[in-house]
């Protein structure tokens, strides 16, 4: 009877493997031997290395998974070992707090040994931190490092803040306005932005942001030669004004005011002899100058007022008004813009001179005022009295005719009246 036992000679080396044997010796009975088995493995070797400067936690990976949290210097090994020729990759997957870390000799393939070259070195980091001030309520600013639009602040009050992205030390940082605030519109300047990181944060980064001013003003029209005008802005920004033609460049009160702030511009003092008024002279800034205010100046109408028996007739200068607008009442001193709930008020819309008022009672006073209107403008002459009386003659009526303007025309011997009887 013959013996017989298999062994494994050498072992696979690409990749290394280890083999073993089974049902490998015994002896022969009489028949073939075919139950021997060879059952091989492929060597498995660790992944680690050795971490310096480390201060915090880190999170390693390798091939993106077996994470490994290290918290001290010195070595590490992953706890997943990798086959024999099979590829490695340590990253970090979390950085530890105030401090950046960087890998060296992080990736290869397993030849036969255990990895333990894997350099992990850590440094601290700085933050560069602003304090802002003058930042108007709602507004933001945008700010920038180093030009890193990944790491853009944005600031919306007036605090001491930093930048997410940390700098190493001696590291340069620059800090710059990005975007300007535009709710109202502000202009932000930065003091002591730029520098390089002396192993400490960087505190003294100031951000001061200033409203935008804008100028307030418009133009003049109508201004008698020689007159002169006294327009006002809010804040009392008191502004004079004296033409010697009857027009007037663009005018511009001295005070600018905030965006967004509010403006009233009002005449103060009338020029003699005239009456003007102001349009679109009120509103708030919105991000540029003003400079459609208009005052616009007219002299006012003379009304002339003649009485007949129980009639007058008004008259006044074409002055090349849109429109003229007559009112009349027995009170003395009656406001016309009230005549709609005056019940002793009459108003007589667009009048045309001469115009003869008929129906009035002899010997009653009655006030007349004239108004202009010159689009949104309406202007009041002064108040004129007017005294129907009967005609009186001394002398005989032939013949009596009134024209088409309410003239009314006598004939016959007046040679006895008095020229107060045909007033």
């Amino acid at each position: 009877m013959s013996l017989y036992a298999v062994t494994v000679a050498t072992q696979p080396s690409t990749p290394n493997q280890t083999c073993s044997v089974t049902n490998g010796s015994g002896s022969l009975a009489g028949s073939n031997i075919t139950n021997v088995a060879i059952s091989c493995v492929t060597n498995k070797y660790s992944i680690g290395g050795e971490a310096t400067g480390l201060s915090g936690t880190v999170v390693l990976q390798n091939n993106s998974r077996d994470n490994l949290s290290v918290s001290a210097n010195g070595s590490f090994t992953f706890a997943t070992s990798i086959d024999d020729l099979g590829s490695y990759a340590a990253s970090i997957l979390t950085q530890p707090e105030n401090q950046i870390c960087s890998i060296s000799n992080g990736s290869g393939t397993l030849a036969g040994t255990a990895v333990t070259n894997i350099a992990l070195t850590c440094e601290d980091t700085y933050a560069v931190g602003v304090t802002v001030s003058g930042l108007a309520e709602g507004n933001s600013v945008v700010l920038q490092n180093n030009e890193n639009e990944a790491g853009n602040l944005t600031v919306e009050s007036n605090i001491s803040v930093s930048f997410t992205a940390r700098l190493l030390n001696e590291a340069a940082y620059s800090v710059t306005v990005l975007t300007n605030p535009t709710t109202p519109n502000q202009e932000c300047a930065v003091t002591d932005g730029a520098g390089n990181i002396s192993a400490a944060d960087v505190t003294g980064i100031a951000v001061t942001c200033t409203t935008t001013k804008y100028s307030v003003g418009g133009t003049i029209t109508g201004l008698t030669a020689d007159k002169t005008i006294e327009l006002q802005n809010t804040s009392g920004d008191t502004l004079v004004l004296t033409t010697a033609v009857e027009s007037y460049p663009a005018f511009t009160f001295s005070i600018e005011l905030d965006d967004e702030g509010a403006y009233s511009a009002t005449i103060l003092t009338e020029p003699d002899g005239q009456q003007c008024a102001v349009t679109n002279g009120s509103g708030n800034l919105a991000g540029a100058d003003i400079t459609d205010i208009s005052v616009e100046c007219y002299v006012p109408n003379a009304l002339i007022i003649e009485n007949h028996s129980r009639a007058v007739i008004a008259s006044w200068n074409d002055t090349a008004a849109d429109s003229y607008n007559l009112y009349y009442s027995k009170t003395d001193g009656f406001d016309p813009a009230n005549c709609n709930v005056d019940p002793d008020c009459t108003a007589i819309e667009n009048v045309t001179a001469p115009f003869t008022v008929t129906e009035l009672v002899n010997d009653d006073s009655y006030y007349f005022v004239l108004e202009d209107v010159h689009g949104a403008i309406e202007l009041e002459s002064s108040q004129v009295t007017g005294l129907p009386k009967e005609w009186e003659f001394n002398g005989e009526i032939l013949a009596m005719a009134i024209d088409s303007n309410g003239v009314v025309y006598l004939g016959g011997d007046f040679t006895g009246c008095s020229s107060s009887d045909l007033i």
